[in-house]
């Protein structure tokens, strides 16, 4: 990740009892650097589309590094407990991805 976090929202919350809080919440992290490994022959077969998508690609060993760069979008949850300021059951509801 090269920037951070971005555009975060409290989408909504509710007291859980025992000084736990549901939260649903929203973000997105911006400039998130992807590198995939994949056979060259995998590679070969769908050069096409695959070269719309990653702009750094290297061949070596028999191995095609993709890279590209994204933006993923997040819908999650989780319970934060206020009195010992810890998050559990941390869940991922939704996630996009933009190029």
């Amino acid at each position: 990740m090269l920037e951070g976090l971005e555009d975060s929202e409290v989408i909504s919350t509710r007291s859980l009892g025992g000084g736990d809080i549901y939260v649903s919440y929203s973000y997105n992290l911006r400039r998130v650097f992807i590198e995939i490994d994949i056979q060259e022959i995998d590679y070969a077969m769908n050069k096409y589309e695959l070269d719309k998508i990653f702009y750094d690609i290297e061949i070596s060993s028999g191995v095609a590094t993709l890279e590209c760069l994204i933006r993923p979008y997040f819908e999650v949850s989780f319970i934060y407990n206020d009195k010992d300021e810890e998050l559990k059951n941390f869940e991922v509801a939704n996630l996009r991805i933009r190029r």
